[in-house]
């Protein structure tokens, strides 16, 4: 239908017919895609129990979407490598995210494997640590695991929220997150190498919003950043269940007619028309702008370890958020765009800390989970 004649249809009324399951994209089908997020892993008793461990870690929070892990099982333990065929050379040019993502990867098996009473123990580049180029060499993390009858193993209290911890994007809104919730999360780690910063003044959170938004405006207006965003956009449900990564419109937040028209009128190719940078950079200032908390994860260091150890404590956080039943997106552009960055940095005033993670905080109603991979593409038995 040419947006014309779409148009002619909303003047004479003729939407006023068009209820929600009949709107095209808008159904309930059950996509294959997001069944990882339904219940306790779907694995036959006999199978290897590392699989169950994989299939909750593949829940992590991750850079875009895009699901950077193979994991390798054909010896004793797990290996866990970055897949270098899914990295983000234009958003993520050193990797940081990616290897974050690792991170988190890691974090969650470990809650994981405390539900099945394991000890999983992490060993970081057991072969020493690739550069830039020679990414996905080497393993990032050897596992190795502790039955229960060697130790007494106690499950982890937020392994009851990774299935239902996910990334909202939508504008927050509601009551001010409480001293409590914030007390709560600030005592959610403690360690010292990478301190968590927590703010809720009223200047700091919009002067922060302001330098997201002007990250995101830089990143979107670049031709090459925006296309790698866009190239992990998911249009439709066929798009989703083949690529099983990247990011739909419902978990961009859009949903009812928004959804309808979104899908109606944008494609790949009209991602980069001047309509679309805009309207993703005014979604992006008004989640910043709503934001009623924010949070920083700073380390000591810049090594890859020190990456990898962010993204650990950044999953517990992210569970804790869910716990305590708060919204929660990253919000990486300030971290990756050089001219917005030193600002950022001096407006919190860090000092001899490198900012990693920053994520903004509120309440919202909950949006869709995003895609997960099937277990046999990423595991290698």
């Amino acid at each position: 239908m040419e947006r014309r004649t779409f148009v002619k249809l909303l003047g004479t009324g003729g939407v006023a017919v068009l209820l929600p399951t009949e709107i095209p994209g808008c159904n309930n089908r059950q996509l294959e895609a997001l069944r990882p997020w339904e219940t306790l892993p779907d694995i036959p008793q006999n199978s290897d129990i590392r699989l169950k461990f994989v299939s909750y870690a593949i829940l992590a929070p991750n850079a875009h979407n895009k699901q950077p892990w193979i994991v390798d099982l054909r010896g004793e333990g797990i290996d866990l490598y970055i897949d270098p065929k899914r990295l983000l050379p234009q958003t993520d040019p050193q990797a940081r995210q990616i290897t974050i993502s690792q991170g988190t990867f890691l974090e969650t098996l470990v809650i994981a494997a405390s539900h099945y009473g394991i000890e999983a123990n992490i060993s970081l580049f057991p072969n020493g640590i690739d550069l830039l180029e020679q990414i996905g060499k080497n393993p990032v993390a050897h596992i190795s695991l502790s039955s229960k009858e060697q130790k007494d193993i106690q499950e982890d209290e937020l392994f009851n929220f990774i299935l239902k911890r996910h990334t909202n994007r939508r504008v927050y809104s509601g009551p001010p997150l409480t001293d409590a919730e914030i007390t709560t999360l600030r005592g959610s780690y403690t360690n010292k190498d990478y301190p968590l910063h927590m703010f809720i003044d009223p200047a700091i959170l919009s002067d922060v919003a302001g330098m997201m938004t002007e990250a995101m405006r830089i990143e979107t207006y670049n031709r090459a950043m925006h296309g790698e965003t866009v190239e992990m956009l998911r249009f439709n449900d066929d798009e989703i269940e083949q690529h099983r990564d990247g990011l739909s419109f419902p978990n961009l937040g859009i949903t009812g007619m928004k959804l309808f028209f979104a899908k109606l009128f944008t494609s790949r190719n009209s991602a980069f028309d001047e309509s679309f940078l805009q309207r993703t950079v005014d979604s992006v200032r008004e989640g910043a702008f709503s934001s009623q908390a924010m949070g920083l994860i700073t380390s000591r260091g810049t090594t890859r370890i020190d990456e990898i150890s962010v993204g650990r404590y950044f999953a517990r956080l992210f569970l804790t958020a869910a716990q305590l039943g708060l919204s929660l997106q990253p919000m990486s552009q300030i971290m990756e765009i050089a001219s917005v960055k030193p600002h950022f940095a001096k407006s919190v005033n860090l000092q001899n800390e490198e900012p990693q993670m920053l994520f903004r905080l509120g309440r919202s109603s909950p949006t869709p989970h995003s895609a997960r991979r099937a277990l046999n593409d990423i595991v290698n038995q």
